[in-house]
């Protein structure tokens, strides 16, 4: 119920502020083009810009928070989900000279999720496990074959960073709880809601 709730004001709430948004970055993107040759407006047009783009994404990550899932459950294959993700986050991968693994122990067992939904999730996870380890680190997407006391998958995205402090560690998944400047404090919640929808924990 209170997910319904938050879900119909989140809704018409983001509507209402895209569009005076969406004039205040259009108008930004001229002011800075108009700017370019001034190092310092420059930087403050670039930092201006910056902003909106975070509140852009936190608008988006609150309206999927809120909004209920329908889910589109089929068979499909662990490697195939992470050969997906590995291209949204090469980039940032790249940048830091993280490597990313996959491993699969899945034994050719198929998982019955719905794709789009596990791969928001997994991409969710391991953009931050590429935020929170050292240049040069490495991030690996596993799965594994729980097979007792029923057949389920066990997928993990684990990092060699310095880890969640135990403080922190209880607060990751409540909406708006985030520990980076730029984060939108609703990525894990979605993770959490994606796997909870799924008749899974995290």
């Amino acid at each position: 119920a209170s997910l319904a709730a938050v879900g119909e004001i989140s809704s018409s709430t983001v509507h209402e502020m895209r569009n005076p948004l969406s004039s205040v970055k259009i108008n930004l993107q001229a002011l800075k083009k108009k700017v370019e040759g001034d190092p310092t407006y420059s930087e403050l047009a670039a930092i201006a810009l910056e902003q909106v783009e975070r509140v852009e994404n936190m608008l988006s990550d609150l309206l999927q928070y809120g909004k209920p899932l329908e889910l589109k459950p089929r068979p499909v294959r662990f490697s195939d989900l992470a050969g997906d993700v590995l291209p949204l986050v090469q980039e940032d991968a790249q940048a830091k000279n993280v490597s990313i693994q996959v491993k699969d122990r899945m034994g050719g067992h198929r998982l019955n999720v719905d794709p789009e939904q596990i791969r928001r999730a997994l991409t969710n996870l391991v953009v931050n496990a590429v935020q929170a380890v050292d240049a040069g680190g490495t991030v690996w997407i596993e799965a594994n074959l729980n097979a007792e006391p029923s057949a389920r998958a066990i997928i993990s995205v684990v990092d060699d960073g310095p880890g969640i402090a135990d403080d922190k560690l209880e607060k990751i998944f409540r909406p708006f709880f985030t520990t980076r400047t730029s984060g939108t404090g609703l990525g894990l919640a979605n993770v959490r809601k994606i796997v909870e929808y799924h008749g899974g924990a995290v």
